[in-house]
């Protein structure tokens, strides 16, 4: 009784959706649950309104009137924005692990210009697919039954997975939570619901201005945030354990993360890393640039970038560390303006070797002796690894490319990658960012001696600085930072910092 009535609610609210915004092309995902889709109620009603294409994990269904496709939810096999709506009725309990079904979301914004998700509510006392009365709630028994869902979610989990401006109809104790999408999405259209760069930057001095708030009050103002920050460092501190958890940006954008990493740490507690860099991207990115990515970790700068740069613009993303590279994978390998790259730039194609620090410090992984302080270092387990390697004149000669901007943050390897690129700078004339800080590794050129190699191409630099971008004075000894250069002719010279 409960279930029918939860379905017709499901059904009603999906047909006002339809009547609000017609749709002439319908893409069904994963029917084929209880009975054949001729008996699912929902899936009827959506058909008998618009001509339809359905795509389901089960095998085809003999004399059916529409068109079935067996595909995987996670990689559709259908162009951008090719439905005017999809709609996946109870389907994302079902793909995976939080990354999946970060996969699926994300898949749905890509094909459709309007979507509907649904999904029963991992905290209602009965349990949508086996009548279970609060068993469910114990993640033993979840575990035992995965061969009929793999991860209920909660309001909390299922939010976390949505884009920013998605609409999530249903109370916490609600049977189940219902997300749509009601804005329609043009050829434009990206994996994140475009935003105005005033929007964005609005939205970065907020999350940087928490990001700079005191411990009380980043604490009163996002406790669980700070608490399950705070708590998985003490843990890992003992034990060396990662939790892998999912972070959302302060443009919108859901990303995977590994507490307590150091970057997913701020990622999950203010939605940035690194704000004096961000602040760079969102001035001078623009629309239909191609930036390249040395250094990209779990991808924040390149789904920011994509972010700023549109459909028109391209990213290359180079990460050279495989278990890394996963994670990057995860978060941007399905967007089709980007490239990823399991390679390291370098000064020349080579097989050079990288010390593998594991998740919890896979900001140091590094072609030379680990950034780490000395009690981290006494403790970690580096595992060397073999890679590819590059120069980045070879690379984007061989892509095709000319980038706009150039992003290098590669753990004391930045004068082999500057070496790897005197064509670029001295013909294609890039922006360019490098992460500088004197921390005496063995090999390894001063700052100062880094910045001077590209000032010697006609570069000028500056730093971020009190909210505006000025011009930079070389120091003997560098902590921690990034500087940017840029050539002596662009726009940003001479200007003015609070422009």
């Amino acid at each position: 009784m409960l279930r029918s009535l939860n379905r017709r609610h499901k059904l009603a609210s999906i047909c006002q959706f339809l009547e609000k915004y017609p749709a002439s092309s319908v893409l069904l995902v994963g029917v084929g649950g209880e009975g054949s889709p001729f008996e699912q109620m929902i899936e009827r009603a959506v058909a008998a309104r618009v001509d339809w294409v359905l795509a389901s994990d089960v095998r085809l269904v003999e004399n059916s009137p529409w068109t079935f496709v067996v595909a995987d939810a996670r990689r559709l096999p259908f162009r951008d924005r090719a439905f005017d709506l999809v709609v996946a009725n109870a389907v994302i309990e079902h793909v995976g692990d939080e990354a999946d079904q970060a996969r699926v979301v994300h898949e749905h914004q890509r094909v459709g210009r309007r979507w509907i998700i649904t999904t029963p509510n991992r905290w209602f006392p009965i349990e949508a697919h086996t009548g279970a009365v609060l068993r469910h709630f114990s993640a033993g028994w979840r575990r035992r039954h995965g061969d009929v869902f793999t991860r209920l979610l909660s309001r909390a989990e299922f939010e976390r997975l949505l884009p920013h401006g998605a609409t999530i109809r249903g109370a916490w104790y609600s049977p189940t939570f219902m997300a749509l999408s009601e804005r329609m999405a043009g050829p434009g259209h990206q994996s994140s619901v475009p935003l105005p760069k005033a929007e964005l930057a609005l939205r970065f001095q907020r999350a940087a201005a928490f990001a700079g708030a005191s411990p009380i009050d980043q604490l009163v103002g996002a406790p669980v945030r700070t608490l399950t920050v705070k708590g998985a460092r003490v843990v890992g501190a003992q034990t060396d354990r990662t939790w892998s958890r999912r972070a959302r940006t302060f443009w919108g954008e859901s990303m995977q993360v590994v507490l307590p990493e150091a970057v997913s740490n701020q990622l999950i507690r203010f939605g940035l890393t690194e704000p004096g860099l961000t602040a760079i991207l969102l001035r001078l990115l623009q629309t239909g640039d191609t930036f390249v990515d040395v250094g990209a970790h779990f991808g924040y700068f390149t789904l920011l970038a994509e972010c700023l740069v549109g459909h028109q613009g391209e990213i290359h993303a180079f990460e050279p560390t495989p278990s890394t590279f996963q994670i990057l994978t995860a978060n941007a390998g399905s967007r089709p303006n980007v490239v990823l790259n399991q390679v390291a730039a370098w000064s020349r194609p080579d097989i050079v070797r990288i010390t593998d620090l594991g998740p919890r410090l896979s900001a140091f992984n590094s072609l030379f002796e680990p950034r780490l302080e000395w009690r981290e270092a006494q403790r970690a387990r580096g595992v060397p690894v073999q890679v590819e390697a590059v120069s980045l004149d070879d690379y984007c000669i061989k892509a095709g490319i000319r980038p706009s901007f150039v992003k290098i943050d590669a753990e004391s390897a930045e004068r082999e990658i500057l070496e790897g690129m005197r064509r670029l700078l001295a013909e294609d004339r890039p922006v360019v960012t490098v992460e500088v800080g004197d921390f005496d590794v063995a090999g390894v050129p001063t700052s100062a001696e880094l910045l001077q190699s590209v000032m010697a191409h006609g570069y000028r630099p500056f730093e971020f600085d009190a909210g505006v971008i000025r011009p930079h004075a070389l120091k003997d000894l560098y902590s921690y930072d990034n500087i940017l250069l840029v050539p002596e002719e662009h726009a940003l010279v001479g200007s003015d910092p609070h422009g």
